[in-house]
């Protein structure tokens, strides 16, 4: 490049400079969105064998300047990218953003189709620790902003899924449980169990009258779907299963609180007999009478069998 033009170059870059140090903030928005619908019109123009040597150019390029860059090079960087992203972000239209999260969806979609198990394996492990580390330095503010914002996304995804994509997803939640569950240690499980019973009882202390109640109601609506499709195998087993946890519950509790359970199971069943209707009383009153009736059945019968010295026993069985 011959001299002259190296140095008109130079004072075309140094003018430039100049000129964008002295514009106000409206003059470099309105040039910034020129020059971006500028470069739309070209890339829109160009051909698909220009473009892929173009982007081939780009990325060459690009990894050469990230193998070259120093740590406070890399910081400033993402930092500049950021706020760049979120200058764009903030005046973008709700089109442009449409368009833009379908584009990264698409993407995204061929970036996942094409990767390979382990490349899949990596991706998850280094966006895992990127979360832990993110976790780690949230303050509890934006940690609340977290939840609420992970919370509405859910809700409005639930709201537009249909019924396929529920039953798959909820299939798929399903597996993952069950394989998680499968590779945990003793250790692991207990730290889940105890970490559960804490957010259910942050969840219990905090909620309200009526959203007890409606957390009630739908459980028990839950409660009798399950129970509704069963099979006798899985009935049994997990009558079973409620044996064993209700046997370790009351072989660990102390006097008082089974002097609690007890007691609150009165008042529980005081309520019920208070609001239940005269239908009610006289199904169960009957249901009592026949259980009773079994059982001074199975009294007499076990008379019949066992040896006379043990019938002392059998007279001080309830009836």
């Amino acid at each position: 490049m011959p001299k002259d033009s190296r140095a008109r170059q130079k004072r075309r870059r140094d003018a430039t400079r100049c000129a964008r140090a002295a514009e106000t903030d409206t003059q470099r928005e309105v040039r910034q969105a020129r020059d971006r619908q500028s470069h739309k019109r070209t890339r829109e123009a160009e051909p698909v064998d220009t473009r892929a040597i173009r982007l081939a150019i780009n990325a060459a390029r690009e990894a050469r300047r990230r193998a070259n860059e120093s740590e406070e090079q890399r910081e400033a960087r993402l930092a500049y990218r950021a706020v760049s992203t979120a200058r764009r972000r903030a005046s973008e239209t709700h089109q442009e953003r449409v368009c833009r999260l379908a584009k990264h969806a698409e993407l995204e979609a061929m970036y996942r189709a094409a990767e390979s198990q382990d490349e899949r394996s990596s991706r998850l492990s280094r966006n895992a620790a990127r979360a832990a580390m993110r976790r780690a330095n949230e303050t509890e503010e934006e940690r609340a902003l977290r939840l609420a914002r992970n919370a509405a996304r859910t809700a409005m995804r639930r709201a537009n899924e249909s019924e396929e994509e529920r039953v798959f997803r909820l299939a798929r939640n399903a597996e993952r449980t069950a394989m998680r569950r499968a590779t945990e240690s003793e250790e692991e499980r207990a730290v889940r169990l105890s970490r559960n019973a804490a957010r259910a009882a942050m969840r219990r202390a905090a909620e309200s009258g009526e959203e007890r109640s409606a957390r009630l109601a739908r459980r028990s609506v839950s409660t009798a779907r399950q129970r509704a499709t069963e099979s006798e195998e899985e009935r049994a087993e997990r009558l079973a299963k409620h044996a064993q946890l209700e046997a370790l519950y009351r072989a660990a509790e102390s006097e008082d609180e089974r002097a609690i359970r007890l007691s609150r199971n009165a008042a529980r069943t005081a309520r019920r007999r208070a609001s239940e209707s005269e239908g009610k009383r006289a199904g169960r009153v009957g249901k009592v009478g026949a259980r009773s009736a079994s059982l001074r059945r199975m009294k007499k019968m076990l008379e019949e069998i066992v040896p006379v010295g043990c019938r002392a026993l059998l007279r001080n069985m309830k009836t």
